[in-house]
């Protein structure tokens, strides 16, 4: 739009209420591919073991700090240890 109407950044960002911060966000790529080999390793070794006590393991190593990064891996890569939404 800047571009193409010739208009500053400030100004094609309020026509578009759109943050100039948003605007200028660019994503850092997620390199979590030692994580996932430990986490399908763990898996393999402990086939007993959930998604909390892996999440628990990777943490004393020091791989991972939030509980959501290992779920998120383990759903990926369709383990077997994956959380299950079951109710009964």
């Amino acid at each position: 739009m800047k571009a193409t109407y010739q208009l500053s950044e400030r100004t094609a960002c309020d026509l578009t209420n759109i943050s100039r911060t948003g605007y200028r966000y660019v994503a850092k790529p997620k390199n979590d591919e030692p994580l996932r080999t430990r986490l399908i390793e763990l898996a393999a070794k402990h086939p007993g073991l959930g998604y909390l006590m892996l999440h628990g393991i990777l943490k004393s190593e020091g791989l991972v700090v939030t509980k959501s990064v290992p779920t998120d891996c383990i759903v990926q890569q369709d383990c077997k240890c994956a959380p299950r939404n079951v109710r009964s």
